[in-house]
């Protein structure tokens, strides 16, 4: 009399202590449907090389297990098909993301005439705006140290030293 794998696993995983919660169910589904179509399992593993099998893991061997079942007993549901198209790399998503804020930043700059960096670029109301959201003593101070520019800027003098 055979004794199927679920129920030898269940037991095995009660006497071995291995968690029972609801988030390794995915992992324990995925080991007993590649234990109880083992051929299967070996067959598709032999066709990988030993790279892809580290990349394919248990929950895409099980995958490719239940779509050559359904392949086999009619075809309910669409079989995995791989995508064709190559992954980007880490490296190419920094650089995609990149781009894509200079875009926006160009953007943004042709729209309002600002630049969310660059305060010789934004209007003064614009900078207003902003400087007027801190606390009330560090708006004084920046009051204070602007009436300094502004003396220092008539005075005949460049830039404000301090």
């Amino acid at each position: 009399m055979a004794v199927s794998i679920p129920s030898t696993f269940l037991s095995g995983k009660k006497k071995f202590g291995f968690p029972a919660t609801a988030d390794y169910k995915p992992l324990y589904d995925a080991c007993i449907v590649c234990a109880e179509h083992r051929p299967d399992a070996d067959n598709i593993i032999t066709s990988f090389s030993v790279k892809e099998r580290t990349k394919l893991g248990i929950y895409g061997l099980a995958k490719r297990v239940r779509d050559r079942i359904n392949e086999r007993e009619g075809g309910l549901r669409k079989p995995h098909k791989p995508s064709d198209k190559p992954r980007p790399t880490v490296s190419q998503k920094r650089k995609d993301a990149e781009a894509r804020a200079a875009h926006a930043e160009e953007q943004l700059a042709a729209a309002g005439g600002g630049s969310l960096f660059d305060l010789k670029k934004d209007s003064v109301k614009s900078i207003a705006r902003v400087i007027v959201d801190i606390s009330l003593s560090r708006l004084q101070s920046l009051q204070k140290e602007i009436a300094e520019g502004i003396k220092y800027k008539k005075a005949g003098n460049g830039a404000h030293a301090g």
